[in-house]
């Protein structure tokens, strides 16, 4: 197991580029991600803002992804 840990801010979740190679280096276990329900909360109210075409549904499910890849 990593002994790194990294807080994985909105900024990195906004991006899906980033966001999917920080997660793959994740569970590759260079290090471990946090993030706080609120973080969630800012990314996804951020590209529902930018991009209305992206449903709720699809960024909560893209959500439910990196909580259970957290686990």
């Amino acid at each position: 197991m990593s002994r790194y840990t990294a807080l994985i801010d909105a900024c990195v979740f906004y991006s899906a580029p980033l966001r999917d190679i920080l997660m793959e280096l994740a569970v590759c276990d260079l290090f471990h991600a946090k993030w706080t329900n609120d973080i969630h909360d800012e990314w996804i109210k951020a590209v529902h803002e930018d991009r209305p075409d992206i449903s709720l549904e699809k960024l909560m499910r893209t959500r439910n992804l990196e909580v259970a890849r957290e686990n």
